[in-house]
């Protein structure tokens, strides 16, 4: 294996890694201003570790790289894919109450549906817009000669 410089700054020779610094620089140091290089590369470290214990990476299957390295990946897949279930099956039983109405489920639906004999109430006044006139009066005195 033989070891290759390449040019600062240059992301077409280096991409990922001039992707990597611009993030710790953008997301970590910057916002943070240390006040001493020790104090970035503490902050940086503790990005790093961020990165790869909590943040979920879009590559790798919206995962942590510290759980997809650990083989923790298809545990966690399975279980998100058994909340996604759980959830549309709520959304479904949800959709399913209000179009029978509660009566139908056999479930008590408190503030879904009116009570029994509830009428709503129409607006007490109308607006007839055609006959409302303002006195409306331009602002400038060139246009309230015209």
């Amino acid at each position: 294996m033989t070891h290759v410089r390449t040019s600062p700054y240059y992301p077409q020779s280096n991409g990922k890694l001039e992707r990597f610094h611009a993030t710790i620089k953008g997301e970590r140091i910057r916002p943070g201003v240390p006040l001493s290089f020790d104090e970035a590369r503490t902050m940086a470290e503790k990005f790093i570790a961020h990165c790869n214990h909590v943040r979920l990476h879009s590559a790798i299957g919206y995962v942590a790289p510290a759980d997809k390295l650990h083989g923790r990946e298809q545990s966690i897949l399975k279980e998100r894919d058994r909340k996604l279930e759980e959830a549309r099956d709520q959304r479904k039983r949800k959709r399913h109450c209000k179009t029978r109405g509660p009566a139908a489920s056999g479930e008590q639906h408190f503030g879904l549906f009116p009570a029994a004999g509830f009428t709503p109430r129409r607006p007490h006044a109308t607006t007839n817009l055609q006959n409302v006139t303002h006195n409306i009066q331009p602002a400038d005195p060139i246009l309230a000669q015209q």
